[in-house]
């Protein structure tokens, strides 16, 4: 199995990862028992899920879904899919707002802020 994480406010966005990861098991043999794509991951970042409270409920749930697939040596249930993919703010906006800020502070903090807009590879 695979856990996908991705700073896009969408898990689909995980999806090619996964299928990469499936053609992977495949290809080499390994058993494979699904995948889990989690969007917004920016807002765990390495934080203590106690920390993030109702945030995570359905990340929680999904992995305690898996644990139990995984002891029975079970496929991941599709219910612990739809769970990991469930958004963990309700506002798209406020979380797009907030990433951006964050990488402005960022690029403050690194003396990169004037380089955002860089474009190396243009024509």
């Amino acid at each position: 199995m695979a856990i996908a994480n991705c700073g896009f406010p969408e898990a689909n966005q995980n999806r090619f990862a996964l299928a990469i990861c499936e053609q992977f098991a495949l290809e080499t043999g390994i058993q494979w028992v699904g995948g889990l794509a989690l969007g917004m991951g920016g807002n765990i970042s390495g934080k203590s899920f106690d920390k993030l409270g109702s945030m995570v409920t359905n990340v929680k749930k999904s992995l305690d879904l898996v644990s139990e697939s995984i002891i029975k040596d079970e496929e991941i249930p599709e219910k612990a899919i739809e769970y990991m993919a469930k958004p963990l703010m309700s506002s798209k906006r406020l979380y797009t707002f907030m990433g951006n800020m964050s990488w402005r502070i960022q690029a403050l903090k690194n003396k990169v802020y004037s380089k955002l807009n860089n474009k190396p590879f243009a024509d």
